[in-house]
């Protein structure tokens, strides 16, 4: 499918952004130019793992925020086509002409 296809290319992408970036600092410092905020530790003293500590603001977002709005945009497109197509007004017109068509 076009749009699974697109979504899987972005998702590819940004995560081999993301390791060739993390594979140059590999060497010096996992968390290379990181600033650890909010520091919390379990019973042993041990820090609890938090997503601040491994990836910054922009990787975040090209890894979950990207791929949603790439997929609200399809469906606000597809939805609006098929309005167009099927010469319907709003979600309440659809369940109605649904339902006509049902009886």
């Amino acid at each position: 499918m076009f749009f699974s296809r697109i979504s899987n290319n972005i998702v590819r992408n940004n995560l081999l952004y993301i390791i060739r970036r993390n594979r140059k600092y590999l060497a010096d410092d996992y968390r290379y130019n990181r600033v650890q905020r909010n520091l919390s530790f379990d019973d042993k003293g041990n820090p609890k793992p938090n997503v601040w500590n491994y990836y910054s603001r922009r990787e975040i977002t090209t890894l979950f925020i990207q791929p949603l709005v790439v997929i609200l945009v399809y469906v606000f497109t597809l939805w609006n086509i098929f309005k167009y197509t099927c010469n319907v007004k709003d979600l309440e017109d659809f369940v109605r002409k649904v339902r006509w068509i049902k009886d």
